[in-house]
């Protein structure tokens, strides 16, 4: 019995930390991110800029809902992911912070503008708008993946 019992620790264990390493959120990419805001009717052509420098890709446009959206794909380079994403941050003032995993949630607010900043591994979403759209905000980010 006590062997028993010793076997079925150590799998409960093993399980444990096989399946308790912290929040995994999946990455996604620029056309996943842009096909989510053109099916809000969010997505406006002439404003937009898809560019792909170095074997990174960055799309960067104003909404029709006023609001402006950023997202980085950094594929591998983590380094850069890391200077980027610190830089949006310091310029954003005064935020909140949460960080699980490979996970990284930053929001910061003024009387104007909200401003939500979501890493996950090598990429990063940024969303800004009004203060009175952070709900509308939030659960643009939860459709493409990056917020819970």
């Amino acid at each position: 019995m006590k062997r028993f019992c010793s076997l079925l620790v150590v799998c409960v264990m093993t399980l444990c930390m096989l399946c308790g390493c912290g929040s995994k959120f999946k990455t996604t990419d620029v056309q996943t991110v842009v096909g989510i805001l053109e099916d809000h009717g969010y997505y406006d052509d002439t404003c937009r800029e898809v560019r792909e420098i170095e074997g990174t890709e960055k799309l960067d446009t104003l909404l029709t809902c006023d609001w402006k959206i950023v997202f980085w794909d950094f594929k591998k380079d983590s380094e850069a992911c890391d200077y980027e994403f610190e830089n949006e941050v310091k310029s954003a003032g005064t935020v909140s912070r949460m960080t699980d995993g490979n996970y990284s949630v930053v929001e910061a607010e003024d009387d104007l503008i909200y401003r939500l900043m979501i890493r996950v591994d090598n990429t990063y979403l940024v969303i800004m708008g009004g203060s009175d759209d952070k709900k509308d905000i939030r659960e643009l980010a939860t459709e493409i993946g990056y917020y819970e």
